[in-house]
């Protein structure tokens, strides 16, 4: 470089550097999120006291071996987890590619190729002549120097991408874990109902053959009999829907464990555990809701966006690199590996970003916006998590609720069936009563049933919209 040409790219260099943008102040991000007290602290449906939160496998709290498998079974061989894990494979393998640009690359090159010179150029004897040139350099090293950061900036941001779909990967696994849960309770009530429903079946036609017998014996008019006839058959209608609800649950089960509909489950005995309380956190704020995937992931893609805009800066700086070629280099292969055909070369390249400063500038204007856009996307997922866990908490104490309630109702209709029952054999009464109070008893037990499962439903959901622990459940799967 001559003397007067260093100044130059002195000055060159201090006025690109001037030109780089500054990165301003982005959209604010939410820094608090708190529940309502009467939420979690007047609220008799959960127990305010679990310091670690989430809890190991929380499912564990309906003691049931048939869900625990099922759950298991579903993280192993389901294709929407299998496809979210190896989306994770592709950013790991992603950021393998982008993390070895730190490091030099080192080639090897050969090449013979039968050229033809010119008989006017200015290769002296070989003018108009045809010759083999060969090339043999086994070692090339090329090397980039992150003198400015750009490179790191690229690899966090890659780095930031594996996070994401890690955190993607978790809840996928958490949300389908959710639907096996809700679906084999479902499957367990849908079960119950049935029996209950077939007896209500029988005593209905009980209800059906007195009337009947009422009717031919003269005692009653032919009218007497319809009220059981539609009675009978509105009975053979519920039982019907239930058993269409309980095949459809069968075949969306099969599906969330990666199976068709010709692979069936078959349900344990095991009683349903009923949980009286679900502990929760003593606080439910930002630190509480934070370990959701959905929100690691909206925070993770903000740590991405972060990245790319501070590359997007560094475009805007000089870009160096370093390479170097030893090898063998001549015309005619006889000769390429004499002591005269050794070639080597090294120094450094130096690009300029002169002329695309106005793509270099709506590039990184671009990564600013979809900076603020990451941060808007992560405020937003925080206020809808924050929106299920209070709707969540609101619906357990409700739920908890009319299940008591209904329990005080199923309470007091089986001492009404009782007290009739007891009226019948004592003569006080004729049998229609007595079986018309055993109906109502057993619509009372389905109606608790309803009301159990929707309670099972509140837990699940809000353990769910609390969770943020996978314990790498699919690789343990797999394993």
């Amino acid at each position: 470089m001559s003397y007067y040409s260093r100044p130059l790219l002195m000055v060159m260099l201090t006025t690109l550097l001037g030109c780089a943008p500054a990165i301003k102040e982005g959209a604010p991000m939410i820094k608090t999120v708190k529940m309502p007290d009467h939420l979690i602290h007047t609220n008799a449906a959960v127990k305010a006291n679990q310091d670690d939160w989430p809890m190991d496998e929380w499912w564990k709290i309906f003691k049931n071996q048939q869900l625990n498998k099922l759950i298991q079974s579903a993280l192993k061989d389901s294709p929407t987890v299998a496809e979210a894990s190896s989306r994770l494979s592709i950013a790991q393998a992603g950021l393998m590619q982008t993390a070895a640009v730190q490091f030099p690359r080192i080639d090897s090159e050969a090449k013979a190729t039968n050229l033809h010179y010119s008989r006017n150029g200015d290769h002296g004897t070989y003018n108009g002549q045809t010759n083999t040139v060969a090339t043999f350099n086994p070692l090339v090293v090329n090397y980039h120097p992150d003198f400015f950061g750009k490179d790191k900036e690229i690899i966090d941001s890659a780095s930031a991408s594996v996070e994401i779909a890690h955190a993607k990967l978790n809840e996928s696994a958490i949300r389908l874990r959710q639907s096996v849960i809700k679906t084999y309770f479902s499957l367990k009530i849908a079960d119950e109902i049935i029996l209950t429903q077939l007896q209500v079946l029988e005593l209905a036609k009980d209800i059906e053959k007195v009337k009947i017998c009422a009717y031919q014996s003269g005692i009653q008019p032919t009218a007497y009999t319809f009220l059981p006839n539609l009675y009978v058959s509105e009975t053979k209608v519920s039982l019907a829907t239930v058993k269409q609800k309980k095949s459809a649950l069968l075949y969306a089960l099969a599906n969330l464990l990666g199976n068709g509909p010709d692979s069936t489950v078959a349900l344990t005995p095991e009683m349903l555990v009923i949980p009286e309380q679900l502990p929760i956190p003593k606080t439910i704020n930002l630190d509480a809701i934070a370990k959701r995937p959905d929100i690691q992931a909206a925070l993770w893609n903000i740590h991405y966006a972060t990245h790319v805009e501070k590359a997007a800066q560094l475009d805007f700086y000089p870009n160096i690199n370093l390479s170097a070629l030893l090898g063998l280099n001549s015309i005619g292969i006889s000769n390429l590996f004499k002591s005269g055909s050794v070639n080597y070369a090294v120094g450094p390249v130096l690009s300029l970003p002169i002329f695309d400063h106005g793509a270099l500038q709506g590039k990184f204007a671009a990564s600013a916006a979809a900076y603020d856009a990451a941060v808007f996307v992560y405020n937003q997922t925080i206020l809808n998590a924050a929106k299920e866990v209070a709707t969540n908490l609101a619906n357990l104490d409700h739920t908890k609720n009319i299940l008591e309630e209904q329990s005080s109702v199923l309470q007091q209709r089986i001492e009404l069936a009782n007290s009739a029952t007891a009226e019948y054999n004592s003569g006080l009464s004729d049998k229609i009563p007595d079986l018309e109070a055993k109906i109502i008893q057993k619509n009372a037990y389905i109606e608790l049933l309803q009301a159990r499962l929707q309670w099972l439903y509140a837990i699940t959901d809000m353990a769910t919209a609390l969770d943020g622990k996978f314990q790498e459940a699919v690789n343990d799967a797999k394993n």
